[in-house]
């Protein structure tokens, strides 16, 4: 029983995290880096897991995923009654990072990129 409970728990939070990416507009092929995904990996495989596929590498989704939503609650947290502006945020560039928006930052740093992105919207340096 409690098995099912975690595959549906797992589910529910693969789909947490594409509705984000999602929310962001990110480009299927920057899914895939966000998440750790190989290189290469197609829109037809993340649709896949977006359905509940199992991820091929559960123990880096799950740390990629817990950045990747707390980034999302802390953006919310700058833009509160505007998600719009909330989810451009990732996507645009910022003199915070030296003229490169927090996507390109995750992108190029996999885990590490998010962590500094993290450390900057909670005011860490």
């Amino acid at each position: 029983m409690s098995i099912e409970f975690e595959e549906t728990e797992q589910r529910e939070l693969v789909q947490t995290v594409f509705l984000v990416l999602g929310h962001w507009d990110i480009e299927p092929n920057d899914q895939a880096i966000l998440l750790g995904l190989p290189q290469g990996t197609r829109a037809r495989a993340l649709a896949k897991y977006r359905m509940g596929n199992a991820l091929p590498d559960e123990s880096g989704f799950l740390q990629r995923a817990h950045y990747l939503l707390s980034i999302h609650n802390a953006v919310g947290t700058f833009f509160p009654g505007n998600p719009t502006a909330a989810n451009y945020w990732v996507t645009t560039r910022s003199p915070a990072f030296g003229g490169q928006a927090p996507l390109d930052i995750m992108r190029a740093d996999g885990v590490d990129g998010m962590r500094r992105v993290l450390d900057h919207l909670n005011g860490v340096y």
